[in-house]
C-alpha cells in the first residue's frame, strides 16, 4: 500500500473510533449501529450495570442486536466515553486491527460506573467505508459507587 493511502485509512479509522463515542454518548443510534460491520461481535469484560446481580462479562453479536440492545440498555442513562492513544495497524486494503486506551462513566439511577481500561479490536473496510467488525473491551480498573 502506498504511504498516503495508509495515512487516508488510519485517518478514517480514527474518525470512526470518535463518531462511535459520540453515537453512543448523544443516543444516536443509528448512527452508533452505521459504526459496526453487519457481523459485528464483542466481548465487554468488568461491564458498567445498573444491579450488582447482573453479569459483570457481556458477550453480543450483529450489528442490528448490538445496537438495539445497546439502545434499551442506555437509552436514559448519562454516559462519556472517551479514546485516546491508538495502535493501529493496516493488514491489507481491507483489514486493519487496533488497540484505544479508553475510559467510561455512566450514570445509573443504582450507580455511578467509571471504568479504565483498552479496546482490542478489528476493523473491515466494505464499499470504501471502515467498520469495526470485532471489539474486546478489557478492563484495567473500575470504580462503582452504589447507592
Amino acid at each position: 500500500m502506498m504511504q498516503a493511502s495508509i495515512a487516508k485509512d488510519l485517518a478514517a479509522i480514527t474518525a470512526l473510533k470518535a463518531r462511535y463515542c459520540r453515537t453512543l454518548d448523544t443516543k444516536d443510534w443509528d448512527g452508533f449501529g452505521d459504526c459496526l460491520a453487519e457481523d459485528f461481535t464483542g466481548q465487554y469484560d468488568g461491564m458498567p450495570r445498573a444491579s450488582k446481580d447482573e453479569p459483570e462479562v457481556a458477550h453480543v453479536a450483529g450489528r442490528k442486536s448490538v445496537a438495539d440492545g445497546t439502545a434499551a440498555n442506555l437509552q436514559n442513562i448519562p454516559t462519556v466515553h472517551s479514546v485516546y492513544a491508538p495502535e493501529i495497524e493496516i493488514i491489507d486494503e481491507t483489514h486493519a486491527r487496533g488497540v484505544w486506551a479508553m475510559r467510561d462513566y455512566l450514570l445509573f439511577p443504582t450507580c455511578a460506573f467509571v471504568g479504565y481500561g483498552h479496546y482490542h479490536e478489528d476493523y473491515v473496510k466494505s464499499n470504501g467505508v471502515w467498520r469495526i467488525q470485532r471489539t474486546h473491551l478489557t478492563r484495567l480498573f473500575v470504580e462503582e459507587e452504589w447507592r
